[in-house]
């Protein structure tokens, strides 16, 4: 789940940017956005925090950020062999 709301965030940093590739900067965007991402924010650099051209820091940008679309994929649920018996 920690992954996938970092991912997402992240590729809502890159789409506002109107590219394709994920790149570092948008991981460390979605980083210092995010309050509960807050704990990482020693460990990223202030270079890939600044945005594109502007040399402003995000940490001193006020940023309305909307929630990402959650996508949940539904748990397949099949047979296990073993659990009915003796298959052959």
């Amino acid at each position: 789940m920690f992954i996938l709301e970092l991912a997402l965030r992240s590729w809502t940093h890159t789409e506002e940017n109107k590219r394709r590739t994920l790149q570092k900067n948008d991981i460390a965007t979605a980083i210092s956005r995010t309050d509960v991402f807050g704990f990482l924010v020693d460990i990223i650099h202030k270079d890939d925090l600044k945005e594109e051209g502007l040399g402003v820091t995000k940490l001193t940008m006020p940023t309305v950020v909307d929630s990402p679309q959650y996508y949940y994929l539904q748990q397949q649920q099949g047979v296990i062999p073993w659990a009915q018996g003796n298959l052959q």
